[in-house]
């Protein structure tokens, strides 16, 4: 007997299609989600909101210039201001500021690297200070002309926290304060800005150590009146 050989093609079986195709759909949806997971996971950590905020904290912080000034003592007598300053001379520059009737006893001006160490050799004998924080604002020309005269002038005063310096040539100094550009004289902070170059200007040739204490009374007095 013959058999006679037919070629059937099979017909595809549409329930296991659609079983593929939900699985697929469900594996790709597992990935989606654990991508989509791993990306709030590094937002967790780093939030692009947190980065922009302290972004815009630095920078106003940037806008401003800080220095310190520590006060040991406010007396109605001189004499009583006067033995103060000797007991603090180990620990810095001294000097005295007079407001109205009282005198307050300063242990010199600051930047802010410099002034832990002083605070902390005054605290270590219990000797009695407060930290007075001056903020000029980085707003306009006159403001930036008067942070780097000061800044300049605590660079030659703290010279001498050296004992064995006796003097200071100021030439340069009085160079580089007379190369600095004009200002408008309509800014707020104008006077104090004049105070700061005359002061430079009137300086002898060399200051010596006892001239400290009047240069860091000026650069006291300019803090105190910035506007």
């Amino acid at each position: 007997m013959k058999y006679t050989r037919y070629n059937i093609k099979k017909k595809p079986n549409k329930s296991f299609i659609v079983i593929i195709l939900l699985a697929v759909s469900l594996i790709l949806i597992v990935i989606g989600n654990g991508k989509e997971n791993k990306i709030f996971d590094r937002n967790k950590k780093n939030p692009s909101n947190e980065v922009s905020l302290k972004n815009k904290v630095d920078k106003n912080e940037k806008n401003q210039k800080n220095f310190y000034a520590i006060q040991c003592g406010v007396f109605l007598s001189k004499e009583n201001a006067d033995t103060l300053v000797k007991t603090l001379k180990p620990y810095g520059n001294p000097f005295i500021v007079k407001i109205d009737d009282k005198f307050k006893v300063m242990l010199g001006v600051y930047r802010e690297k410099d002034l832990d160490k002083t605070i902390t050799a005054l605290n270590k004998k219990e000797i009695q200070n407060t930290k007075v924080t001056f903020k000029i604002k980085e707003e306009d020309l006159c403001n930036l002309e008067i942070i780097e005269l000061i800044n300049a002038n605590l660079d030659v005063l703290s010279q001498f926290s050296d004992k064995d310096v006796k003097a200071y040539n100021t030439q340069k100094l009085k160079k580089w304060s007379n190369s600095l550009k004009s200002v408008d004289d309509k800014s707020k902070n104008i006077q104090v800005l004049k105070s700061l170059k005359d002061y430079v200007n009137k300086l002898p040739e060399k200051i010596v150590r006892e001239q400290v204490p009047s240069g860091y009374n000026l650069v006291y007095n300019c803090l105190n009146s910035i506007k």
